[in-house]
């Protein structure tokens, strides 16, 4: 009868044990843990991997794939060597039913020796947020269009206004100014500054004339006739710019200061407010009577040269 040989039967037995241990030991691991695993589009799912000691000597290392179909890693410290647990959130943003993969982690203990170790992959349902039938329907309103301002076009706007504005307001000022001499007839000058005169002398001693409109006509039927026998428009300069010009016709130096008392009585009474006496009134009017006779005196003796 064969004898039985035990050491031949139990190491086969002892070999298989001691695999089937360290599979067990290098493989699924009972301490990583998903929080949930029915979730809405963008909501996180927190694995929690935990090395089963409480000791700052375990440092967990995860080794993640490049990418994981469906999903999505949305925390920034896997690349931390954490003690104790590490933490991975994750979320998808498609619907439907989607496996996470198993992902393989390693603890290094106190002795520098890392032993691998695999989480368990785990199915996730990814769907949309219910909807409240309850709740009050609203109509789809229309794509309001965006209103844009180019500014460009508002000071193009702005400067051709400005523009315009300027030409209105210049072209009235130079029709106010430009003022045109009274139509007098040339040859009719002197006799018409002389009547015109008469006529101012009867309203002064008639009193129906304010003293402002006495010296106003005044000065205007001088410088009137001034304008046509020197051919120059002067209505619209000054007393002094005046004077000036009567000098060079070599008048005689008295009448040129009658004709600067006449005109500056006339510009105090405008300007100043002043109100000349009746014998003042006359005797402007007479000073202007005397340069207008002296200035055709000069025109005539001229014009027959």
């Amino acid at each position: 009868m064969a004898i039985f040989n035990v050491n031949k039967l139990l190491k086969p037995i002892c070999v298989s044990i001691l695999c089937l241990m360290h599979f067990l030991g290098n493989g699924q691991n009972q301490n990583a843990i998903v929080d949930k695993k029915d979730i809405l589009i963008g909501e996180q799912i927190v694995l929690t991997i935990s090395s089963g000691v409480s000791t700052s000597k375990n440092i967990i290392n995860v080794q993640l794939p490049n990418a994981i179909p469906h999903f999505e890693i949305i925390n920034d410290s896997l690349k931390k060597k954490e003690t104790g647990t590490k933490k991975i959130i994750i979320t998808s943003f498609d619907s439907g039913s989607f496996t996470f993969p198993a992902l393989p982690y390693t603890i290094k203990n106190g002795t520098n020796n890392s032993d691998v170790f695999y989480t368990d992959s785990f199915k996730v349902n990814v769907g949309y947020m219910p909807m409240d039938n309850n709740a009050k329907s609203r109509d789809i309103k229309t794509i309001i269009p965006v209103e844009y301002i180019n500014w460009l076009w508002v000071f193009i706007g702005i400067a051709v206004f400005g523009f315009l504005l300027f030409l209105i307001l210049y072209f009235r000022y130079l029709k106010k100014q430009k003022q045109k001499t009274p139509q007098i007839s040339s040859k009719n000058v002197y006799k018409d500054a002389m009547n015109k005169l008469a006529e101012l002398k009867q309203a002064n001693e008639k009193n129906s004339i304010t003293v402002k409109e006495y010296h106003t006509t005044l000065a205007l039927i001088f410088k009137t006739y001034y304008s046509h026998t020197s051919k120059q428009n002067i209505l619209n300069i000054t007393t002094n710019e005046i004077l000036k010009k009567l000098q060079l016709h070599q008048i005689k130096a008295e009448t040129a200061l009658q004709a600067n008392e006449a005109l500056q009585t006339g510009d105090a009474t405008k300007f100043a407010k002043y109100n000349p006496s009746y014998a003042e009134n006359e005797t402007a009017l007479n000073y202007v009577k005397n340069i207008i006779e002296e200035l055709e005196t000069l025109h005539l003796q001229k014009t027959i040269n």
